[in-house]
């Protein structure tokens, strides 16, 4: 069986595509990458970075949300099998009783 993606591969996943400084193995490298850089620039990269952080916490409670309606259906058919499984069992449990009572 696969292993599910953790938080972190979740989050490193979308930061690849939206903002690859921000993976978690690029950030240590930010300091050294940037040493130089201006205040304008380094204000202009930090934009950039809260519009990525926004975005990825966006997108990730929609993405929770929906997993979680997904396993609140799964969670319902579930018990509306369970259900229609024990009624038929009990529909066939009367009748045999009622069929105990005819043949008497």
């Amino acid at each position: 069986m696969a292993q599910p993606l953790d938080v972190r591969e979740i989050y490193d996943l979308f930061m690849s595509i939206h903002e690859p400084e921000l993976m978690t193995d690029v950030i240590p490298t930010l300091g050294d990458t940037y040493e130089s850089e201006t205040e304008e620039q380094w204000q202009e990269r930090a934009e950039r970075y809260e519009k990525a952080f926004q975005l990825f916490q966006e997108r990730f409670l929609n993405f929770l949300d929906g997993w979680k309606s997904a396993l609140l259906a799964r969670k319902t058919e579930a018990i509306s099998n369970s259900k229609t499984k024990v009624g038929a069992q009990e529909l066939v449990k009367l009748r045999e009783l009622e069929q105990l009572f005819q043949d008497q």
